[in-house]
Protein backbone atom coordinates (compact mmCIF):
# COMPACT_ATOMS: atom_id res chain seq x y z
CA UNK A 1 0.00 0.00 0.00
CA UNK A 2 1.28 3.45 -0.92
CA UNK A 3 2.15 5.60 2.10
CA UNK A 4 1.93 9.38 2.06
CA UNK A 5 3.50 12.00 4.27
CA UNK A 6 1.82 12.89 7.55
CA UNK A 7 -1.04 15.32 6.97
CA UNK A 8 -2.92 17.59 9.33
CA UNK A 9 -6.67 17.22 8.93
CA UNK A 10 -9.58 18.97 10.60
CA UNK A 11 -12.49 17.08 12.11
CA UNK A 12 -15.32 18.37 9.95
CA UNK A 13 -18.31 16.45 11.37
CA UNK A 14 -19.22 13.66 13.79
CA UNK A 15 -22.22 11.34 13.66
CA UNK A 16 -23.71 8.59 15.76
CA UNK A 17 -26.53 6.27 14.72
CA UNK A 18 -28.57 5.28 17.77
CA UNK A 19 -30.81 3.04 15.65
CA UNK A 20 -29.04 0.81 13.14
CA UNK A 21 -29.83 1.82 9.53
CA UNK A 22 -31.88 4.86 10.57
CA UNK A 23 -30.87 8.51 10.32
CA UNK A 24 -27.80 9.82 12.12
CA UNK A 25 -27.41 12.24 15.01
CA UNK A 26 -24.83 14.95 14.30
CA UNK A 27 -22.82 15.89 17.40
CA UNK A 28 -20.09 18.40 18.15
CA UNK A 29 -18.07 16.09 20.39
CA UNK A 30 -18.11 12.48 21.50
CA UNK A 31 -16.15 10.04 23.59
CA UNK A 32 -14.10 7.44 21.73
CA UNK A 33 -14.27 3.89 23.08
CA UNK A 34 -13.00 0.62 21.65
CA UNK A 35 -16.63 -0.39 21.15
CA UNK A 36 -17.39 2.81 19.22
CA UNK A 37 -19.05 6.09 20.16
CA UNK A 38 -21.46 5.89 23.13
CA UNK A 39 -24.92 4.84 22.02
CA UNK A 40 -23.90 4.17 18.43
CA UNK A 41 -26.15 1.45 16.95
CA UNK A 42 -27.46 0.59 20.39
CA UNK A 43 -30.93 -0.03 18.92
CA UNK A 44 -32.02 -2.06 15.92
CA UNK A 45 -35.22 -2.91 14.05
CA UNK A 46 -36.04 -6.59 13.58
CA UNK A 47 -38.77 -8.61 11.91
CA UNK A 48 -40.95 -11.28 13.52
CA UNK A 49 -38.12 -13.83 13.21
CA UNK A 50 -35.60 -11.58 14.96
CA UNK A 51 -33.64 -10.80 11.79
CA UNK A 52 -32.39 -7.23 11.47
CA UNK A 53 -33.81 -5.06 8.72
CA UNK A 54 -32.17 -2.15 6.94
CA UNK A 55 -32.61 0.41 4.21
CA UNK A 56 -31.87 -2.32 1.68
CA UNK A 57 -35.44 -3.52 2.22
CA UNK A 58 -37.04 -0.39 3.66
CA UNK A 59 -35.42 2.81 2.31
CA UNK A 60 -37.86 4.86 4.41
CA UNK A 61 -35.77 3.98 7.48
CA UNK A 62 -33.44 6.78 6.36
CA UNK A 63 -36.16 9.27 7.34
CA UNK A 64 -36.33 8.13 10.98
CA UNK A 65 -34.06 10.33 13.05
CA UNK A 66 -33.13 10.32 16.74
CA UNK A 67 -33.78 13.51 18.68
CA UNK A 68 -31.96 14.05 21.97
CA UNK A 69 -34.08 15.45 24.80
CA UNK A 70 -33.58 15.93 28.52
CA UNK A 71 -35.42 12.65 29.08
CA UNK A 72 -33.54 10.54 26.54
CA UNK A 73 -33.86 9.94 22.81
CA UNK A 74 -37.10 10.26 20.84
CA UNK A 75 -37.61 9.25 17.21
CA UNK A 76 -38.94 11.52 14.46
CA UNK A 77 -40.16 10.66 10.98
CA UNK A 78 -39.01 13.39 8.59
CA UNK A 79 -39.38 13.98 4.86
CA UNK A 80 -37.30 16.82 3.39
CA UNK A 81 -36.86 18.08 6.96
CA UNK A 82 -40.62 18.23 7.54
CA UNK A 83 -41.55 16.36 10.72
CA UNK A 84 -44.33 13.89 9.95
CA UNK A 85 -44.48 12.06 13.28
CA UNK A 86 -42.77 11.53 16.60
CA UNK A 87 -42.71 8.92 19.32
CA UNK A 88 -44.48 10.01 22.47
CA UNK A 89 -41.84 8.85 24.94
CA UNK A 90 -38.09 8.28 25.01
CA UNK A 91 -36.74 4.96 23.82
CA UNK A 92 -37.02 2.32 26.49
CA UNK A 93 -36.79 -1.44 26.54
CA UNK A 94 -38.65 -4.00 28.60
CA UNK A 95 -37.07 -6.83 30.56
CA UNK A 96 -38.12 -9.34 27.92
CA UNK A 97 -34.94 -10.69 26.23
CA UNK A 98 -34.88 -11.86 22.62
CA UNK A 99 -32.22 -13.32 20.35
CA UNK A 100 -31.63 -11.32 17.18
CA UNK A 101 -29.71 -12.10 14.02
CA UNK A 102 -27.29 -9.80 12.20
CA UNK A 103 -26.13 -11.58 9.05
CA UNK A 104 -24.60 -14.86 10.30
CA UNK A 105 -24.19 -13.65 13.90
CA UNK A 106 -26.64 -13.56 16.79
CA UNK A 107 -26.97 -10.91 19.47
CA UNK A 108 -29.01 -10.66 22.66
CA UNK A 109 -31.41 -7.74 23.04
CA UNK A 110 -34.40 -6.36 24.90
CA UNK A 111 -37.69 -5.43 23.23
CA UNK A 112 -39.09 -1.91 23.14
CA UNK A 113 -42.65 -1.32 24.31
CA UNK A 114 -45.62 -2.20 22.11
CA UNK A 115 -46.52 1.44 21.40
CA UNK A 116 -43.05 2.23 20.06
CA UNK A 117 -43.00 -0.97 18.00
CA UNK A 118 -46.31 -0.06 16.43
CA UNK A 119 -45.08 3.48 15.72
CA UNK A 120 -41.90 2.33 13.98
CA UNK A 121 -43.79 -0.26 11.91
CA UNK A 122 -46.12 2.45 10.62
CA UNK A 123 -43.34 5.03 10.17
CA UNK A 124 -41.31 2.63 8.03
CA UNK A 125 -44.43 1.69 6.09
CA UNK A 126 -43.96 -2.03 6.63
CA UNK A 127 -46.71 -4.54 5.90
CA UNK A 128 -45.18 -6.89 8.47
CA UNK A 129 -44.99 -6.17 12.21
CA UNK A 130 -41.56 -4.82 13.17
CA UNK A 131 -39.95 -4.52 16.58
CA UNK A 132 -37.34 -2.21 18.02
CA UNK A 133 -34.73 -3.80 20.27
CA UNK A 134 -31.93 -2.53 22.48
CA UNK A 135 -28.58 -4.28 22.74
CA UNK A 136 -28.13 -6.30 25.91
CA UNK A 137 -25.06 -5.00 27.74
CA UNK A 138 -22.42 -7.52 28.64
CA UNK A 139 -23.26 -9.87 25.77
CA UNK A 140 -21.39 -10.56 22.56
CA UNK A 141 -21.72 -8.13 19.66
CA UNK A 142 -21.92 -9.25 16.05
CA UNK A 143 -18.82 -8.40 14.07
CA UNK A 144 -15.70 -9.55 12.27
CA UNK A 145 -12.97 -10.25 14.85
CA UNK A 146 -10.53 -11.35 12.16
CA UNK A 147 -10.59 -7.80 10.76
CA UNK A 148 -11.46 -5.58 13.70
CA UNK A 149 -10.56 -7.51 16.84
CA UNK A 150 -13.02 -8.61 19.48
CA UNK A 151 -14.52 -5.18 20.04
CA UNK A 152 -17.53 -4.07 18.08
CA UNK A 153 -20.20 -1.42 18.28
CA UNK A 154 -23.27 -3.11 19.69
CA UNK A 155 -25.31 -3.94 16.55
CA UNK A 156 -22.68 -2.88 14.00
CA UNK A 157 -21.85 -5.56 11.48
CA UNK A 158 -18.43 -4.12 10.62
CA UNK A 159 -15.96 -1.79 12.36
CA UNK A 160 -16.70 0.42 15.38
CA UNK A 161 -15.81 3.54 13.34
CA UNK A 162 -16.12 4.70 9.75
CA UNK A 163 -13.96 7.65 8.71
CA UNK A 164 -14.75 9.65 5.56
CA UNK A 165 -13.09 12.53 3.72
CA UNK A 166 -14.89 15.65 2.40
CA UNK A 167 -12.57 15.88 -0.61
CA UNK A 168 -13.57 12.35 -1.65
CA UNK A 169 -17.20 13.48 -1.64
CA UNK A 170 -16.28 16.56 -3.68
CA UNK A 171 -14.50 14.39 -6.27
CA UNK A 172 -17.49 12.04 -6.48
CA UNK A 173 -19.91 14.93 -7.00
CA UNK A 174 -17.69 16.38 -9.71
CA UNK A 175 -17.84 13.03 -11.53
CA UNK A 176 -21.61 12.86 -11.06
CA UNK A 177 -21.92 16.37 -12.53
CA UNK A 178 -20.00 15.22 -15.61
CA UNK A 179 -22.62 12.49 -16.02
CA UNK A 180 -25.52 14.95 -15.53
CA UNK A 181 -26.43 13.29 -12.22
CA UNK A 182 -27.53 15.07 -9.06
CA UNK A 183 -24.98 15.45 -6.26
CA UNK A 184 -25.05 13.38 -3.08
CA UNK A 185 -24.11 14.37 0.45
CA UNK A 186 -22.13 12.81 3.27
CA UNK A 187 -25.26 11.36 4.89
CA UNK A 188 -25.51 8.87 2.02
CA UNK A 189 -22.36 7.19 3.40
CA UNK A 190 -23.18 7.14 7.12
CA UNK A 191 -19.72 7.96 8.53
CA UNK A 192 -18.90 8.45 12.21
CA UNK A 193 -15.97 10.81 11.65
CA UNK A 194 -15.55 13.20 8.72
CA UNK A 195 -12.19 14.84 8.05
CA UNK A 196 -11.14 17.58 5.67
CA UNK A 197 -7.72 18.70 4.44
CA UNK A 198 -6.44 15.71 2.45
CA UNK A 199 -6.74 14.82 -1.23
CA UNK A 200 -9.67 12.78 -2.48
CA UNK A 201 -9.42 9.10 -1.53
CA UNK A 202 -5.94 9.58 -0.03
CA UNK A 203 -7.39 8.33 3.26
CA UNK A 204 -7.04 4.79 1.92
CA UNK A 205 -3.24 5.13 1.94
CA UNK A 206 -2.76 6.03 5.61
CA UNK A 207 -2.52 3.67 8.55
CA UNK A 208 -3.84 5.80 11.41
CA UNK A 209 -5.58 8.99 12.55
CA UNK A 210 -3.81 10.35 15.65
CA UNK A 211 -4.44 13.23 18.04
CA UNK A 212 -1.23 15.29 18.13
CA UNK A 213 -1.42 16.02 21.87
CA UNK A 214 -3.07 13.07 23.60
CA UNK A 215 -1.66 10.45 21.25
CA UNK A 216 -5.07 8.80 20.91
CA UNK A 217 -4.94 6.77 17.72
CA UNK A 218 -7.54 5.26 15.43
CA UNK A 219 -6.07 2.50 13.29
CA UNK A 220 -7.31 2.63 9.70
CA UNK A 221 -7.95 -1.02 8.94
CA UNK A 222 -9.25 -1.21 5.38
CA UNK A 223 -11.44 0.25 2.65
CA UNK A 224 -15.17 0.30 3.32
CA UNK A 225 -16.99 -1.51 0.53
CA UNK A 226 -20.32 0.14 -0.08
CA UNK A 227 -23.69 -1.51 -0.68
CA UNK A 228 -26.96 -0.33 -2.20
CA UNK A 229 -27.79 1.79 0.86
CA UNK A 230 -25.70 4.62 -0.64
CA UNK A 231 -28.34 4.88 -3.40
CA UNK A 232 -31.02 5.89 -0.87
CA UNK A 233 -31.82 9.59 -0.66
CA UNK A 234 -31.52 10.26 3.10
CA UNK A 235 -33.87 13.24 2.91
CA UNK A 236 -36.76 11.37 1.26
CA UNK A 237 -36.15 7.70 1.99
CA UNK A 238 -36.34 6.79 -1.68
CA UNK A 239 -33.87 5.09 -4.01
CA UNK A 240 -32.19 7.40 -6.51
CA UNK A 241 -32.64 6.63 -10.20
CA UNK A 242 -29.94 4.77 -12.13
CA UNK A 243 -28.24 3.49 -8.95
CA UNK A 244 -26.68 6.91 -8.24
CA UNK A 245 -23.96 7.08 -6.95
CA UNK A 246 -23.09 3.34 -6.86
CA UNK A 247 -21.83 2.87 -10.42
CA UNK A 248 -20.05 6.21 -10.58
CA UNK A 249 -18.26 5.61 -7.29
CA UNK A 250 -17.13 2.17 -8.48
CA UNK A 251 -15.65 3.79 -11.59
CA UNK A 252 -13.91 6.45 -9.54
CA UNK A 253 -12.77 4.50 -6.47
CA UNK A 254 -13.25 0.76 -6.30
CA UNK A 255 -12.25 -1.89 -3.80
CA UNK A 256 -8.79 -3.38 -4.36
CA UNK A 257 -9.16 -6.17 -6.90
CA UNK A 258 -12.93 -5.55 -7.27
CA UNK A 259 -13.48 -3.00 -10.05
CA UNK A 260 -17.28 -3.15 -9.78
CA UNK A 261 -17.38 -2.73 -5.99
CA UNK A 262 -17.35 0.92 -4.84
CA UNK A 263 -15.29 2.02 -1.84
CA UNK A 264 -15.89 5.10 0.27
CA UNK A 265 -14.38 5.76 3.67
CA UNK A 266 -12.12 3.69 5.90
CA UNK A 267 -13.06 1.18 8.59
CA UNK A 268 -11.28 2.05 11.83
CA UNK A 269 -10.74 0.85 15.40
CA UNK A 270 -9.42 2.61 18.49
CA UNK A 271 -6.00 1.21 19.32
CA UNK A 272 -5.73 -0.51 22.69
CA UNK A 273 -3.25 1.94 24.22
CA UNK A 274 -5.76 4.75 23.60
CA UNK A 275 -8.42 3.10 25.77
CA UNK A 276 -6.60 3.63 29.08
CA UNK A 277 -7.91 7.17 29.52
CA UNK A 278 -11.11 8.90 28.47
CA UNK A 279 -10.61 9.98 24.87
CA UNK A 280 -12.76 12.55 23.14
CA UNK A 281 -12.95 13.88 19.63
CA UNK A 282 -14.51 17.22 18.70
CA UNK A 283 -15.46 19.08 15.55
CA UNK A 284 -12.80 21.65 14.63
CA UNK A 285 -9.89 19.75 16.18
CA UNK A 286 -6.70 19.05 14.26
CA UNK A 287 -5.68 15.38 14.00
CA UNK A 288 -2.87 13.74 12.03
CA UNK A 289 -3.20 11.22 9.23
CA UNK A 290 -0.09 9.04 9.38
Amino acid sequence: MKRLKTMEVIINALYTYPVKSCGGLEVNSTELMNTGAPGDREWMVIDAKGVFISQRKYPRMACIYPVSTTDGVLLELRNDNQVLGRTTKPLQATAQPVTTKVWADTAEAFLADDETNQWITEAIGAAEPLRLVRFRDGTRSPGQPDRFGTHSTMFADAAPYLIANTDSLTALNAKLAEQDCSPVNMRHFRPNIVVTGVDAFAEHHYSSLRHPVTGARLALVDHCQRCSIITVDPARGERLANAVPFKTLAELNSMPGKPKAPAFGVNAILEEHSVAAVTRISVGETWLLE
